[in-house]
């Protein structure tokens, strides 16, 4: 407390002695300033408790040196979950149209009753957003709106993000399949999609006039939750240019999903160089894919891995592995559960799988056996498998293939690698 009778002097003395005590914060470049907010979404990803927006607008107004890094994350992703977020956020590009060049990821997750937001973003940031890479939708939450609106405009103004390279589609619901490839037509440089459940009323396809008339180079297909029919197929196959297609990813496969994906396998012939398959699987029951009733891959000469799911029914493994011609071939990956036990290990045909891996002609191209778990996998359990999955596959530990790797926390469901 200090006294009114002090003179200034004194005061300032006071003052002067308690600021000295207050810590400072230490005087680092401003690249190593930069490197710690470069952490600070990252801790998000990684399942944080904090709000990291929240952290990195703090950054932004503690000094002028920090603002140009930390606008560079909080604009790198937008979310719109509402009209009125849509409405602010194109408000705020018009007035600092700089910001645009910041924006890489634009997630479309409408609340209830906000399926507007969805409908409406072409036509309200068309031409606004340059630089972004990423288009997300999600309708998990939202009521029974049929996306996309059937009116002209909205097509006419998806066609002007022209940097959209990658579309994620989560619950979406489709009126038709022809609905859903006109939307896919609709981005001109697409070449990732990713699928997970998707609803279609009425499964019809019927191929209309595109509004571009370039094929669609796709790198990248990856579906999961998803009931195949033969008009998905061709509505996914219409336009697309099959020499580019580099990827297929099938997550939670059922039997009758095989014919489907045949014809996507052979479609993309050469070109497939790595090819995922996971069997089907709810909270009970896991779909058994039969040996019997396999995908070919005979034409698929450019394969460089292929990663399955080593579970139950393991026998349908052995028979895709023993067809593997491709002389480019340099990896197998298995995922392995992160519940793994030695009773599975005893059903899932480890030594038959062995043994196909370790005669030829696999044996002579083949470079890593790469088993694969996920990022919340136990350290014990990791150490186990380290030193029991080489005992259960004996041929490949006594020529050093073998190896583990850990999924990444932040990696997307249809990221390889």
């Amino acid at each position: 407390m200090v006294d009114p009778g002090s003179s200034s002097a004194s005061i300032f003395n006071m003052l002067q002695d308690h600021i000295l005590e207050i810590p400072r914060v230490p005087a680092l470049p401003t690249e190593v300033w930069e490197r710690v907010i470069d952490f600070i979404p990252a801790v998000d990803r990684m399942g944080g408790f904090r709000d990291s927006r929240q952290d990195l607008f703090a950054c932004a107004l503690t000094c002028r040196a920090w603002l140009p890094r930390s606008r560079l994350h909080l604009f790198y992703r937008v979310e719109i979950p509402t009209s009125r977020h849509l409405s602010s956020f194109a408000k705020q590009i018009r007035l600092y149209p700089f910001l645009e060049e910041f924006v890489r990821e634009v997630a479309l997750w409408p609340f209830e009753k906000q399926s507007k937001a969805v409908g409406t973003f072409p036509l309200m940031l068309a031409r606004k957003l340059k630089s972004v890479r990423i288009l997300h939708i999600n309708m998990h939450t939202t009521d029974d709106y049929v996306f996309p609106p059937t009116h002209d405009v909205f097509h006419i103004s998806l066609c002007e993000f022209t940097s959209v390279t990658t579309l994620e589609l989560n619950y979406v619901k489709f009126s038709t399949y022809t609905a859903m490839g006109r939307l896919l037509s609709s981005l001109p440089h697409l070449s990732v999609l990713a699928c997970n459940a998707l609803y279609v009323s009425k499964d019809i396809y019927s191929k209309t006039i595109e509004l571009r008339k370039p094929r669609r180079s796709l790198s990248c297909l990856a579906m999961q939750f998803m009931e195949m029919s033969g008009n998905m197929v061709e509505c996914l196959l219409a336009d697309m240019s099959t020499a580019s297609l580099a990827t297929i990813i099938i997550m939670d496969a059922r039997q009758e999903d095989i014919n489907h994906i045949d014809r996507l396998l052979q479609a993309s012939g050469k070109s497939l160089q790595h090819f995922q398959l996971n069997q089907y699987r709810d909270l009970w029951v896991t779909s058994v894919l039969p040996a019997e009733k396999k995908p070919i891959l005979a034409d698929n000469s450019g394969l460089k891995s292929i990663c399955l799911e080593l579970a139950d029914g393991a026998s349908w493994i052995s028979a895709i592995l023993i067809q593997l011609k491709s002389a480019a071939l340099k990896s197998i990956i298995l995922e392995v559960s992160p519940f793994l036990t030695e009773s599975h290990l005893d059903t899932y045909g480890c030594d038959d799988i062995d043994a196909i891996i370790s005669s030829e002609p696999l044996s002579k191209k083949l470079v890593q056996l790469i088993f694969q778990y996920r990022f919340e996998t136990k350290q014990d359990k990791e150490v186990w498998m380290k030193s029991e999955i080489p005992r259960r596959f004996p041929r490949s530990a006594t020529r050093s293939i073998i190896r583990f790797q850990r999924t990444h926390r932040d990696q997307a469901w249809w990221e390889t690698g």
